[in-house]
């Protein structure tokens, strides 16, 4: 019911069955089969685009890094070296087609972070080459656009993409395909091209890797695709993903703009930190202090009273807090001023700010004390 991926090699035509698939299952899997003429039980396909030599070449490291990663895998099987992760290759694409948010990253540590269950598989070494090799070779073939590139695209993603994003367990997996056929479609409608069977397979990834496996990530692409639905004229269909979106991040209790705050950092006493300090208006600028994590809160107190003149009955006048934006594992007030600074919610580059406390004339927003 589909070509297979030896297939690419052969230059003949080629003769795909499946006339005896009934639409839904067609549907159902997203098969995309071609038309059948009468009643023929099979539809030709034209040859794919004949191998350059710089394809040569890439195939042939691409069999090398695979057998590279089978040694690897069987390694740690036996408690050898742990293979390393592999780039992702949307990295240089997200600033354009995400709004600037970072890749995804392949280990199991930063999956969680993003929103995944601590369930999630360990992600396959093997896989991942795979996926960034189909990637990789899709995107030089959208930002190339020779000739019958459409067509190319269209191929790369029914008969390579798609089917490595629906066997692999690993959810951000899903998602990185599923960046693809969002990124796909985009050129394509750009170019004047039809793209729904592209944006249809992006879809259906995504929503498993979002709705299924809680892979924020997938969220955001969703988000994409529907704006991509409203620019094809398909207002229903953009509404319907919006909606979709919304009714499992409220489900799933995610932030709204699908972001993840950091995790709680681990530090020593040798580690440093640069932490702003930040008052009222009218009390001076900003200034910056290195301190170590795992010192009292107290000091960085101490340096905003000293550089600001605070006379020292009016200390108590003053609470500092960790604020909600930019975004970090715990915000607040803080109480105690014996805590260590790396557990307030501060992080390393972040400012703590300071204001007056609220009197009855002028209360303070409600803020969780950290």
């Amino acid at each position: 019911t589909a070509p297979k991926t030896f297939a690419r090699k052969f230059s003949g035509m080629h003769y795909l069955g499946a006339r005896c698939i009934p639409p839904r299952m067609n549907f159902k899997h997203k098969l995309n089969l071609p038309p059948f003429d009468g009643k023929e039980m099979w539809a030709t396909l034209p040859p794919p685009p004949p191998l350059t030599e710089e394809e040569e070449a890439e195939e042939a490291a691409r069999l090398a890094a695979l057998d590279e990663a089978k040694t690897a895998a069987s390694a740690e099987e036996g408690g050898g070296d742990v293979p390393q992760e592999v780039a992702n290759p949307l990295s240089s694409f997200e600033s354009v087609a995400f709004g600037g948010g970072a890749a995804a990253a392949p280990a199991a540590a930063a999956a969680a972070a993003q929103g995944g269950p601590g369930q999630w598989p360990m992600p396959d070494p093997m896989m991942q080459i795979k996926i960034n090799e189909a990637s990789e070779r899709a995107l030089r073939v959208i930002g190339e656009k020779r000739d019958g590139w459409d067509q190319q695209i269209r191929q790369l993603v029914a008969a390579q993409l798609a089917p490595l994003g629906w066997t692999s367990d690993y959810p951000p997996d899903k998602t990185t395909i599923a960046k693809v056929c969002f990124l796909s479609a985009k050129t394509l409608a750009d170019r004047g091209f039809d793209n729904m069977d592209v944006l249809a397979e992006g879809r259906s990834l995504a929503e498993g890797a979002f709705e299924q496996e809680g892979d924020m990530a997938a969220g955001s692409v969703l988000r994409g695709i529907a704006a991509l639905y409203g620019a094809n004229g398909e207002g229903e269909m953009e509404k319907m993903v919006l909606e979709e979106v919304e009714r499992v991040r409220e489900e799933k209790g995610f932030p709204e703009d699908l972001i993840p705050p950091p995790q709680r950092p681990a530090y020593t006493f040798a580690d440093k930190w640069s932490v702003g300090l930040q008052g009222p208006s009218d009390m001076g600028e900003e200034f910056e202090v290195v301190v170590r994590p795992n010192q009292k809160t107290k000091l960085l107190m101490k340096a905003w009273f000293a550089q600001n003149d605070v006379d020292p009955a009016d200390e108590g006048k003053f609470e500092f807090y960790v604020p909600e934006e930019p975004k970090t594992w715990q915000s607040g007030v803080v109480s105690d001023p014996d805590t260590e600074i790396g557990a307030t919610g501060l992080l390393d580059g972040n400012a703590l700010m300071v204001r007056r406390k609220p009197t009855e004339e002028s209360p303070a927003p409600e803020e969780t004390e950290a």
